[in-house]
Protein backbone atom coordinates (compact mmCIF):
# COMPACT_ATOMS: atom_id res chain seq x y z
CA UNK A 1 0.00 0.00 0.00
CA UNK A 2 2.76 2.44 0.94
CA UNK A 3 4.60 1.60 -2.26
CA UNK A 4 1.49 2.44 -4.30
CA UNK A 5 1.03 5.77 -2.52
CA UNK A 6 4.69 6.70 -3.08
CA UNK A 7 4.45 5.83 -6.79
CA UNK A 8 1.31 7.93 -7.15
CA UNK A 9 3.01 10.88 -5.43
CA UNK A 10 6.08 10.50 -7.67
CA UNK A 11 3.91 10.48 -10.80
CA UNK A 12 2.14 13.64 -9.63
CA UNK A 13 5.45 15.42 -9.04
CA UNK A 14 6.78 14.38 -12.46
CA UNK A 15 3.62 15.52 -14.25
CA UNK A 16 3.72 18.93 -12.53
CA UNK A 17 7.42 19.32 -13.33
CA UNK A 18 6.75 18.71 -17.03
CA UNK A 19 3.93 21.26 -17.30
CA UNK A 20 4.65 24.00 -19.81
CA UNK A 21 4.07 27.65 -18.98
CA UNK A 22 3.90 30.75 -21.14
CA UNK A 23 3.32 34.37 -20.14
CA UNK A 24 1.26 36.95 -22.05
CA UNK A 25 1.21 40.73 -21.55
CA UNK A 26 -1.32 43.28 -22.76
CA UNK A 27 -0.56 46.90 -23.70
CA UNK A 28 -1.22 48.03 -20.10
CA UNK A 29 1.54 45.71 -18.84
CA UNK A 30 -0.81 43.20 -17.18
CA UNK A 31 0.59 39.64 -17.26
CA UNK A 32 -1.23 36.31 -17.32
CA UNK A 33 0.15 32.77 -17.44
CA UNK A 34 -1.15 29.81 -19.44
CA UNK A 35 -0.23 26.24 -18.45
CA UNK A 36 -0.25 22.90 -20.21
CA UNK A 37 -3.35 21.18 -18.80
CA UNK A 38 -4.39 17.55 -19.26
CA UNK A 39 -7.28 17.47 -21.71
CA UNK A 40 -6.95 21.13 -22.71
CA UNK A 41 -3.76 22.37 -24.24
CA UNK A 42 -4.95 24.61 -27.08
CA UNK A 43 -5.74 28.15 -26.02
CA UNK A 44 -7.63 30.60 -28.23
CA UNK A 45 -6.03 34.04 -28.07
CA UNK A 46 -8.14 35.74 -30.74
CA UNK A 47 -9.97 37.93 -28.18
CA UNK A 48 -7.08 38.36 -25.73
CA UNK A 49 -5.17 41.12 -27.58
CA UNK A 50 -1.76 40.29 -26.15
CA UNK A 51 1.24 42.37 -27.25
CA UNK A 52 4.06 40.24 -25.84
CA UNK A 53 4.59 36.53 -25.15
CA UNK A 54 7.33 34.62 -23.28
CA UNK A 55 7.85 30.86 -23.31
CA UNK A 56 9.02 30.25 -19.75
CA UNK A 57 9.36 26.48 -19.86
CA UNK A 58 7.08 25.01 -22.48
CA UNK A 59 8.98 22.25 -24.24
CA UNK A 60 6.56 21.92 -27.17
CA UNK A 61 4.82 25.23 -27.91
CA UNK A 62 3.26 25.99 -31.30
CA UNK A 63 1.76 29.28 -32.48
CA UNK A 64 -1.16 29.37 -34.94
CA UNK A 65 -2.93 32.08 -36.92
CA UNK A 66 -6.19 30.12 -36.57
CA UNK A 67 -8.24 30.21 -33.36
CA UNK A 68 -8.33 26.40 -32.89
CA UNK A 69 -4.69 25.22 -33.21
CA UNK A 70 -5.17 23.83 -36.71
CA UNK A 71 -3.22 24.42 -39.91
CA UNK A 72 0.28 25.77 -40.24
CA UNK A 73 2.19 26.73 -37.13
CA UNK A 74 5.45 28.22 -35.95
CA UNK A 75 7.47 26.62 -33.17
CA UNK A 76 8.04 28.85 -30.13
CA UNK A 77 11.31 27.79 -28.44
CA UNK A 78 11.72 27.70 -24.67
CA UNK A 79 13.16 30.91 -23.23
CA UNK A 80 12.16 33.04 -26.22
CA UNK A 81 10.17 36.29 -26.11
CA UNK A 82 7.98 37.66 -28.91
CA UNK A 83 7.14 41.36 -28.83
CA UNK A 84 4.61 41.45 -31.68
CA UNK A 85 1.98 38.74 -31.26
CA UNK A 86 -1.03 40.35 -32.97
CA UNK A 87 -1.26 37.64 -35.67
CA UNK A 88 -1.23 34.76 -33.17
CA UNK A 89 -4.78 33.56 -32.57
CA UNK A 90 -4.10 30.31 -30.72
CA UNK A 91 -1.27 28.57 -28.91
CA UNK A 92 -0.63 24.87 -28.24
CA UNK A 93 1.30 23.92 -25.09
CA UNK A 94 1.89 20.21 -24.71
CA UNK A 95 3.98 17.13 -25.07
CA UNK A 96 5.25 15.80 -28.38
CA UNK A 97 3.01 13.23 -30.01
CA UNK A 98 -0.27 14.40 -28.47
CA UNK A 99 -2.82 16.15 -30.70
CA UNK A 100 -4.20 19.54 -29.62
CA UNK A 101 -7.42 19.48 -27.64
CA UNK A 102 -9.72 22.43 -27.11
CA UNK A 103 -10.22 25.28 -27.02
CA UNK A 104 -13.65 25.09 -25.50
CA UNK A 105 -14.13 28.88 -25.59
CA UNK A 106 -12.28 31.95 -26.79
CA UNK A 107 -12.22 34.32 -23.81
CA UNK A 108 -10.33 37.54 -23.28
CA UNK A 109 -7.88 36.32 -20.64
CA UNK A 110 -7.20 39.92 -19.56
CA UNK A 111 -10.87 40.72 -18.85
Amino acid sequence: MLKSVLMLALCAVISVAQAGEIHLWNSAGKRISLFDQPGRNCFCLENTKAVKMYNKDGINVKLFSTSDCTGNYAAFPQGRTLNNVHGINSVYIGQLGFPPSGPLTCPNYFA
